[in-house]
């Protein structure tokens, strides 16, 4: 969000290329740049809300500034490529990126309202729900994939993800 006494077009048109979601020129309506803060904020949960709840949501549906979808691109090709790999953490994570823990944290924790962890942990269970929904391979291939080591873990964060087990979404699946 840009507060500026710069008005011409031009101004508006360079401040919104460099990433800013908003433009605002002095003298400005507190009345407007609250209610913008707002429905900012409320788009913004709403995002995280759908991500959290539908298994089909993608996490670049919730950033749009370009800073961030450059963010969230590297990120998630970092996750993809460790996938299999059930040491993927935040160290690894944090090495690969160039980024501090804390200020990882902090980003995703901004953009996801999850920790790094949990984060990646969804990751792992949506392209598990992508593998089993695609792909006619057992459940022990499909923990493999996603860098889970045992049965009873990936059944269980699956269950708090989805609100189902494995074996009861592939039930809903069948039907």
């Amino acid at each position: 969000m840009m507060l500026t006494a710069k008005d011409a077009l031009s101004s508006r048109i360079e401040g919104t290329s460099s990433g800013a979601d908003h433009y605002f020129s002095k003298p400005v309506s507190i009345d407007l740049l609250l209610s913008t803060i707002r429905n900012i904020f409320d788009q913004k949960q709403k995002l995280k809300d759908r991500y959290i709840k539908d298994h089909d949501a993608e996490a670049k549906d919730l950033v749009h500034s370009a800073k961030d979808k450059e963010f969230m691109d590297d990120l998630l090709a970092i996750i993809d490529a460790q996938l299999t790999n059930p040491e993927l953490d935040a160290e690894l994570i944090c090495t690969s990126i160039g980024m501090s823990r804390t200020k990882l944290y902090q980003k995703i924790k901004t953009i996801t309202g999850q920790s790094i962890n949990d984060f990646v942990r969804s990751i792992r269970l949506r392209k598990a729900v992508e593998i089993i929904t695609h792909e006619d391979v057992s459940m022990a291939d499909v923990i493999f994939r996603v860098g889970i080591q045992t049965q009873s873990y990936f059944s269980k964060a699956f269950k708090k993800e989805f609100g189902k087990t494995p074996s009861q979404f592939l039930q809903e699946l069948k039907k």
